[in-house]
């Protein structure tokens, strides 16, 4: 199962996203939900660094974290913009995927 968890700071916006596991929908390779996941998620860290809000990434086979430190600027809007697009990617996918995605949000803390 692929864990998807969303931390929000103080003021509701994305501030970490991690996804981790495995959906074991098809053998590795031709697992098409744990594709959807991961794109969504190496999207959000290529569009965050692509706004130079600083972040930090960690990533390795079946994980993937990213902790936004959201900076006064006109890049913040556009961070979480991407962010939360992501976020809402991940509940979609958890939610038409129930079996293979589990999607949790809490605050950041």
């Amino acid at each position: 199962m692929i864990a998807v968890l969303i931390e929000r700071d103080g003021e509701k916006r994305v501030a970490g996203l991690t996804v981790k596991g495995h959906a074991g929908a098809a053998p590795k390779g031709a697992d098409v939900i744990c594709a959807a996941a991961s794109a969504i998620a190496q999207t959000a860290v290529l569009g965050i660094e692509g706004q130079g809000v600083p972040s930090r990434v960690d990533k390795k086979e079946g994980f993937l974290r990213l902790e936004v430190s959201y900076a006064v600027g006109d890049r913040v809007v556009g961070a979480a913009a991407i962010l939360e697009a992501a976020a809402m990617a991940l509940q979609v996918l958890a939610e038409e995927e129930p079996r293979y995605v589990r999607y949790e949000e809490r605050e950041k803390g």
